[in-house]
């Protein structure tokens, strides 16, 4: 099982280089991403950037759709 708090150190250096959660995930071979996305969020750093939640998908979404709603 993966314990999170044995990589913050390894985390913590990564986020000072500048990288998002999923290029630090992508680096230390997590399966998933989300282990670093909640590490983030309990850090108080900024989460992650819009493209970022494209990475996997299978089609092209438009993150600013509701951004604008006009109608009842």
């Amino acid at each position: 099982m993966l314990k999170i708090s044995n990589y913050s150190e390894q985390i913590e250096a990564l986020h000072n280089e500048g990288k998002n959660a999923f290029e630090i995930a992508k680096a230390l071979e997590f399966k998933y991403p989300q282990p670093v996305y909640n590490y983030f969020k309990k850090m108080g750093w900024e989460n992650t950037k819009k493209e970022e939640y494209n990475h996997n998908s299978k089609y092209e979404v438009n993150l600013e759709f509701f951004n604008s709603i006009d109608t009842e």
